[in-house]
């Protein structure tokens, strides 16, 4: 089934639509691409992302509730 383009949005994407896109902080964009984590390239001085590459780099970080460590149990207020 093909997607509606429209609804998507844009193929090629700056900083700021990925970090709306993520629902996060465009800093953390920046920090992600610095470190080689997320997929871009420059155009000129302009970071520029592949909508595809998005979408693929978030279904290889996606995880189920299984395979999340629990933490140390947390202690109740007044006890």
């Amino acid at each position: 089934m093909k997607r509606d383009k429209a609804r998507e949005g844009p193929e090629i994407m700056v900083l700021k639509d990925v970090a709306e896109y993520l629902n996060c902080h465009p800093v953390t964009v920046h920090r992600l691409v610095a470190h080689g984590e997320l997929p871009a390239f420059r155009l000129g001085s302009i970071w520029r992302f592949r909508r595809e590459d998005i979408e693929t780099w978030i279904e290889k970080r996606e995880t189920t509730g299984a395979e999340i460590e629990p933490g140390p149990p947390r202690r109740r207020k007044g006890k």
